[in-house]
């Protein structure tokens, strides 16, 4: 099982390599919040950006407004979570909103029963092609601060099987710290931007770091720093593309 204070060497160029303007990842794409009160049909689509596609006919039917159909069920679920945090997020490892464990323990927080609610509507597959990682990076657009996103990349990092149940992916993914490791993410994040000016949160840096070690498949400190596997497209890596000759 990996931990996140190992790759402090690494870190910041895996976060400047996935925020920079001149690679191919999504983040000027799918980080990009929008109003945090309302789940619209775009927010639903956002997972697509992070290789989590949804079908138009699954957007279609979130919103078409049948009250017999499950996707129903889930739009209107996370929108209840919106409106509750509604302008005043909590943060996701906060004592007041304590995240559940690997025995299935729920937490006491109204709120977190909410976040669970979300993820149980999706466990028994009655919306084809939705899974938690999908939900999650639903929710993780509206509510950067809360809810982790979930990753099949940063499951196999912290040694789960898989990531179909959020519950031991959230706690290995809220107890992966330190005082000192938060001082050194603090810093690495400083002045950090999303697109629409919003300041890089912790939930979504581990996110990208850990994703971005695993994917380049990252070495380092035994190996150099790595580069992407998109030679024509990623001017970061490449600097040479698109040079004048």
């Amino acid at each position: 099982m990996g931990s996140i204070k190992d790759l402090h060497g690494c870190a910041k160029h895996h976060l400047d390599h996935y925020t920079s303007p001149l690679s191919t990842r999504s983040f000027a794409t799918y980080d990009i919040q929008g109003d945090p009160r309302v789940f619209g049909p775009l927010d639903a689509l956002a997972p697509t950006l992070l290789a989590a596609p949804v079908r138009s006919e699954t957007v279609k039917r979130m919103f078409a407004g049948d009250a017999t159909d499950p996707h129903t069920d889930l739009r209107q679920s996370i929108q209840r979570l919106l409106s509750e945090v509604a302008g005043a997020p909590p943060s996701f490892n906060n004592d007041l909103f304590p995240y559940p464990n690997r025995n299935g323990n729920r937490s006491d927080s109204a709120l977190w029963k909410l976040v669970l609610e979300c993820f149980d509507l999706v466990k028994p597959k009655l919306i084809p092609y939705v899974r938690a990682t999908t939900l999650s990076k639903m929710l993780h657009r509206k509510l950067p601060d809360l809810v982790p996103i979930v990753d099949s990349k940063v499951a196999q990092f912290y040694g789960l099987q898989n990531a179909d149940d959020p519950l031991p992916y959230f706690e290995r993914f809220g107890n992966d710290g330190s005082l000192a490791h938060t001082t050194f993410m603090i810093e690495l994040l400083l002045g950090r931007k999303t697109t629409d000016g919003r300041s890089v949160g912790m939930l979504r840096a581990h996110d990208i770091i850990i994703w971005e070690h695993i994917v380049t498949g990252c070495s380092y400190p035994d190996g150099a720093l790595p580069v992407c596997g998109y030679p024509k497209s990623c001017r970061f890596c490449y600097p040479e593309i698109n040079r004048p000759s």
